[in-house]
């Protein structure tokens, strides 16, 4: 047998559309904590805040996120019971599982059709992270990790956090090299900047509803001369290409799968 095969997913806003309110698995289980009293909810308040400021479109998704990252990195889960704190997490897991976006959700099912490895790698709390991919085939996940005390309780201070998605593009090759992977048709998606890492490796970089900064970094031309390959999903997916056509971004047989999945489930896809 030859070497395997694999696609590489960020998790939020990638694979996981948000709550309707735009949430995070990580941001649900933060404000579940607080909802249930384990922690105050006055460490929230200048993430909420910019969160506000954010829906109102007067701040960036930037601007909130590392907020809520540093009240996170900052002591939030400082001496909570990491038992307590994983049954809600894997609360969360359960409950927000089907909120995905569809190309994401047929493109994982298409690559394991056709043996792909699937890899997560996110920033949020590995403890929401890993039930959540797991219960979606992930075979390698990632997430942010909290160091325990010798009594079961989060140390929750930021030297006692390890964050692979710091460095997403280090993550994938660790795995890669560990597992033995072919880079040969790799494929990997996200929607920010913190993805540029991992997205920069792979044969077929796939931008999911991206930002302004992620779209600038790959409109330049690529070293193989194909473009990247863009999706916009609304109620209509639109399929493009940073260059050429879209065709042109990933591999044939996962592309022509792909359609196939795509129109078996009632989604309408509109070629740019």
């Amino acid at each position: 047998m030859g070497q395997r095969k694999f696609i590489c997913y960020d998790i939020d806003a990638t694979f996981h559309r948000g709550t309707r309110s735009g949430e995070s698995l990580g941001e649900c289980v933060a404000r579940e904590c607080v909802r249930r009293g384990l922690v105050s909810g006055h460490v929230m308040r200048k993430a909420d805040r910019l969160r506000q400021a954010y829906d109102r479109r007067r701040e960036s998704f930037n601007a909130y996120n590392a907020e809520f990252c540093r009240v996170l990195e900052d002591g939030f889960f400082s001496g909570l019971d990491a038992r307590a704190v994983c049954a809600i997490a894997e609360e969360v897991a359960h409950r927000e599982r089907e909120r995905t976006h569809v190309f994401p959700r047929e493109l994982l099912r298409t690559a394991r059709e056709f043996d792909y490895a699937p890899i997560a790698i996110s920033g949020s709390f590995y403890g929401v992270v890993e039930p959540f991919a797991r219960s979606w085939g992930f075979e390698f996940v990632l997430g942010s990790e909290y160091e325990l005390d010798e009594n079961g309780a989060y140390y929750g201070t930021r030297d006692r956090v390890t964050i692979h998605a710091e460095q997403k593009g280090g993550a994938l090759k660790r795995i890669v090299d560990r597992e033995g992977f072919t880079w040969e048709d790799s494929i990997a998606i996200g929607d920010t900047m913190g993805d540029a890492s991992m997205l920069e490796l792979v044969e077929h970089p796939i931008l999911m509803n991206p930002d302004e900064r992620l779209l600038r970094h790959f409109e330049r031309p690529r070293m193989n001369g194909r473009g990247t390959a863009l999706v916009i999903e609304r109620r209509v997916v639109y399929l493009a290409a940073t260059q050429g056509s879209f065709n042109e971004t990933l591999p044939w047989f996962i592309r022509t799968r792909l359609m196939e999945a795509l129109t078996s489930v009632g989604v309408r896809v509109k070629l740019l």
